[in-house]
């Protein structure tokens, strides 16, 4: 499966955390276990250079917080994505920023 996920959405609690949540594909089928990652770039720049700061991490997940206080400013250059690892294969989703959201 080339992307397993589905609706990511960034919700961003105006005291400083984001939450990231998504679904999985209804088809995605890969073995257990399921490790996810959250991952931030805090400039479009890293979309090419894949420089990303690991910010949480969990298995059986659908939601993972950065808990780092980001100002009005800073957050609307605030940049996510998810990284999945299973026993079959690493998946990323597609990038989500807040300014977006």
């Amino acid at each position: 499966m080339a992307q397993p996920f589905k609706d990511i959405r960034i919700f961003y609690d105006g005291l400083g955390h984001t939450a990231v949540t998504w679904v999985l594909d209804s088809r995605f089928d890969d073995p257990f276990p399921h490790i996810f990652e959250l991952q931030f770039a805090n400039n479009r720049a890293a979309f090419d250079s894949n420089e990303y700061e690991v910010l949480a991490q969990g298995d059986k997940a659908t939601q993972l917080v950065d808990f780092v206080f980001r100002n009005a400013a800073v957050s609307t250059a605030a940049y996510y994505r998810i990284k999945l690892t299973t026993p079959a294969g690493e998946y990323l989703s597609a990038i989500k920023g807040l300014e977006g959201n």
